[in-house]
């Protein structure tokens, strides 16, 4: 294949990505594309849900902006064409049970404030700064001074 049709093809799929992300596509499951209007609005209500505290890393931090931005935990895969939450997961990369139950009932409570979200728009990863919506810092740092 020559380089004016490698060219062709980027440029084709760009363009689909560009236009989908603008209008939405149907299709079956992972194929089906939102609007990025739709998923953007969906991270804001995920970000909304989340507060101030969002991973046990931030009870090191001030909250007020001198630590830097507040840590991100969402936001929208154009290529997947989905809204990315991380979850707070240990050193093995497993979120446990207690945190994924808290973290989709937050997503849930967000997924109810408009009509156009849905559960499909949303993937949950794991990650050691992700979101754990159970984050107590006298908790944390406890587990940090006792070794629990």
């Amino acid at each position: 294949m020559g380089r004016t049709a490698l060219a062709t093809i980027g440029a084709a799929l760009v363009g689909l990505v560009v236009v989908t992300s603008l209008t939405g596509l149907g299709g079956p499951g992972p194929l089906h594309r939102y609007p990025y209007r739709d998923l953007r609005a969906l991270a804001e209500a995920i970000d909304d849900q989340a507060g101030g505290l969002r991973t046990p890393d931030d009870c090191w931090r001030t909250l007020d902006g001198a630590s830097g931005p507040i840590r991100e935990i969402v936001r929208v895969d154009l290529l997947r064409s989905r809204v990315v939450v991380r979850g707070y997961a240990s050193e093995s990369g497993h979120i446990d049970r207690v945190t994924a139950t808290a973290v989709d009932q937050g997503i849930e409570r967000a997924l109810a404030t408009d009509p156009r979200f849905s559960r499909a728009m949303v993937i949950v990863e794991p990650s050691p700064d992700g979101w754990s919506p159970l984050v107590s810092c006298p908790l944390v740092i406890r587990r940090w001074v006792t070794g629990f």
